[in-house]
């Protein structure tokens, strides 16, 4: 690249597919260069990511630089839709970046479903990129005779995430009991789930 602001596609693929990456930045200097490849499938360390290896994007990238210093791009990776597991949300979907040792998770600046755009990247990335969901868990809830609670049924939560939910009893009736995890919280009317990491259940009598 010439030096100053820089932009170009590094038009890569493999036999089946052409998965490009449309690379935009500043502060190159002299001499930097960018070289890329792809690989179909999950990345052979995926498991240790922390995103769900059964709805990510099968395919990661290699995308090395050369005399990068002071240079910051992102970088767009194109895709086909078959490289998406069938239970994957694209549009949800985090990055990280493999070292050879550890991930670092990345900023992604805009996704499309079949695109994902990282910014922020410098020549102290690591150079293999994977994109996936992040895992998620399940809150079933569930409400007895004489009232309601909501949301109700099976609620899907990111790792980490929460949910609040409202207990609402029928005129004339008032709520006896909510039931965390098969534990008593007593006569609420309401209960937050925080920091959710395995799948949960809440009852209303």
């Amino acid at each position: 690249y010439a030096a100053g602001a820089f932009a170009s596609t590094l038009a890569i693929g493999d036999g089946s597919s052409y998965t490009p990456v449309a690379i935009s930045g500043t502060g190159a200097g002299a001499g930097f260069a960018l070289a890329a490849s792809t690989t179909s499938g999950d990345h052979p360390d995926f498991v240790t990511s922390g995103l769900d290896a059964a709805r990510s994007l099968n395919r990661f990238w290699t995308v090395s630089s050369t005399n990068g210093a002071g240079a910051t791009w992102s970088a767009t990776y194109n895709y086909p839709s078959s490289d998406v597991d069938g239970t994957a949300d694209p549009l949800t979907f985090q990055g990280r970046a493999w070292d050879g040792a550890a991930w670092t998770p990345l900023t992604i600046n805009a996704v499309t479903s079949n695109s994902i755009q990282p910014s922020g990247i410098t020549s102290a990335t690591p150079a293999q990129f994977a994109f996936g969901n992040p895992p998620s868990f399940t809150i079933t809830a569930t409400a007895g005779a004489n009232g309601s609670i909501t949301p109700s049924g099976v609620i899907a939560v990111p790792l980490g995430g929460g949910q609040a939910f409202t207990m609402t009893p029928n005129p004339g009736f008032h709520v006896d009991d909510v039931l965390v995890d098969g534990a008593s919280v007593g006569a609420v009317l309401d209960y937050t789930f925080t920091n959710v990491t395995s799948n949960r259940t809440i009852a209303v009598s």
